[in-house]
Formats: C-alpha cells, structure tokens, sequence
C-alpha cells in the first residue's frame, strides 16, 4: 500500500505535499470541492519547466463564475506511481479529487494529521 501524508494547519486547512519529477515538492491545499487534478500559479508552473498546452474557456468556480485559464503538463509522483496530470494555471496552490480517485482520504483534525492511500478497503 501506497500513501502521502499531509497535514491540517491552524486555520483547519488540509495541506498535502505535491512531489514533482522535476525535482521539487510544493505543498498545495486540498479542495474537495475542486474535481481536477493541481491549479499552480504561472510563476511555479514557468519554474518547473512545465509545457503550456492549451487554454480552457469553460471552467466554473464552486460560486458559478465563470472563467478562463491556460492548462499546463506536469509530472507528479504520486501513491507510488508517476502520473501525468493536468494543471489549471492560476493564482492558487490547490489539489483536487481528482487525484483521490480510488483512494481513501483521512483526516484528523485533533491530530492535525491528514493521509492519502491506495491500496486494500477497510
């Protein structure tokens, strides 16, 4: 079985670390309401090298507004495997359910912990 760990900050913020093949690790919020894979901001996304491949028109925030952003390429090591993923550019450092597919999410607020695995159910 395969699993990250992340951690819940003084704000009550799930926080998950993000290791890139590139070579470093980014620490990104985890937002269940956002079902893509990663949303980086351009600075990061230029510094890790990452191919910009296309722009979305058609993306919606969770209050309903609208929006446009450019999509990125990114390697990421993730569970234990290399996963090729699609990023939103924007201002944020947010990961998405995406990537919890198949996965079982655990977080303990009074422990402030927070672990992501795959492998066998309960």
């Amino acid at each position: 079985m395969a699993y990250t760990a992340g951690r819940v900050n003084e704000h009550l913020e799930a926080l998950v670390t993000v290791h890139f093949l590139a070579g470093r690790e980014v620490e990104c919020l985890l937002d269940t309401g956002f079902s893509g894979s990663l949303v980086l901001p351009a600075s990061l996304v230029t510094q890790l090298g990452l191919p910009v491949f296309g722009h979305e028109t058609n993306l919606r925030t969770i209050g309903g507004r609208s929006m446009s952003a450019d999509l990125a390429l990114a390697q990421i090591n993730w569970l234990g495997e290399v996963r090729s993923v699609v990023v939103i550019v924007e201002e944020e450092l947010l990961i998405g359910t995406q990537l919890l597919d198949d996965a079982r999410l655990i977080v303990d607020y009074r422990a402030r912990t927070l672990t992501i695995e795959n492998g066998e159910p309960f």
